[in-house]
């Protein structure tokens, strides 16, 4: 039974990949996305967060003000199962209430102040303040986007059903969403759900070392155990592994989305590219950092557009 399971098993695993694969996605939509006259575009992380408040309709403006092509939005999604911008789990950190936004129902969700804690926002030259903003439904946001032809990289933080479901919706009543729109997520599931079910769509897996386990700063999550810890350095390792050798391949993307610490380091950028997949880079704040990926012809996500030599490393 030993040597009959040793010998099934990889036989059932292969088989099983193979039928599960996602066929790979042309790369050539993407690259009409990610490349204006061939050059790379520098996108505004979360709308460009240095310049105002994150993941609001302020925010797209005054990253079209600052000369923003594009935009990163985060996709979340309320009680009631609407769409709307928002980062982290919880409504804490931006806004003048608490508690987790898949608690809220829309119609109270909306009244929030998502300028509470980040009230201004820059241009060249100048400063205003902003009273009250709210945290927008995601049509909004991109018709917004449409109106100052800004491209739109949708990175979604949950729901798999709720967002195929929107951009099924979508493709009805905007064809030519797919022209200006692409997908990415840290969630392989949702990866896998958005290019099986809406494949019109450019799709992309995000990554960085240490996922699991540890911060950006390299610190272990608050509250984990050194045990926890190690166990999840282990699990990261096979993961890094796994996004490197077959995920990327069996979800049959076109684009990955990775840390710049990593590429920096490991400058593995041909390594994609020769395996007909783009690359985005995240979060380039420093000025020479983005002139070097700029030099790559790769894709910039950065929280300022304007280059300000203030704007802080993400942590």
């Amino acid at each position: 039974m030993f040597i009959l399971a040793v010998i099934l098993l990889p036989v059932i695993a292969i088989l099983s990949y193979n039928h599960f694969k996602l066929p790979k996605q042309s790369i050539e939509q993407t690259k009409k996305i990610l490349f204006r006259n061939n050059k790379a575009i520098i996108i505004g992380h979360r709308g460009g967060q240095f310049e105002a408040p994150e993941n609001t309709l302020i925010a797209i403006k005054t990253a079209y003000k600052n000369g923003a092509t594009a935009v990163e939005i985060d996709v979340d999604f309320t009680k009631d199962g609407v769409p709307i911008l928002h980062h982290d789990d919880e409504v804490n950190r931006v806004t003048n209430s608490t508690g987790l936004v898949k608690e809220f129902m829309w119609n109270d969700l909306k009244k929030l102040n998502a300028a509470s804690k980040f009230n201004y926002t820059i241009t060249k030259g100048l400063i205003e303040s902003v009273e009250f903003e709210g945290i927008p439904l995601l049509i909004d946001a991109i018709k917004l986007c449409m109106k100052y032809k800004l491209s739109i990289n949708l990175d979604i933080k949950s729901n798999a059903t709720g967002i195929t479901n929107f951009l099924k919706d979508l493709l009805l009543k905007e064809p030519q969403s797919p022209d200006f729109i692409f997908v990415t997520s840290f969630m392989p599931h949702i990866v896998y759900k958005v290019r099986k079910e809406c494949s019109q769509f450019g799709t992309g897996l995000i990554w960085r070392p240490h996922l699991l386990s540890r911060k950006m700063n390299g610190e272990p999550y608050d509250n984990q155990s050194i045990y926890l810890t190690l166990l999840y350095d282990i699990l990261d390792y096979f993961y890094m592994w796994s996004v490197h050798l077959w995920l990327v391949d069996f979800l049959g993307v076109s684009l990955v989305s990775i840390n710049k610490n990593y590429l920096i380091e490991n400058g593995n950028i041909e390594y994609w590219r020769n395996q007909g997949i783009e690359v985005i880079v995240w979060t380039v704040n420093n000025v020479e950092e983005k002139k070097f990926f700029l030099s790559k012809n790769v894709p910039v996500i950065t929280d300022s557009l304007l280059n300000s030599e203030y704007c802080p490393e993400p942590i």
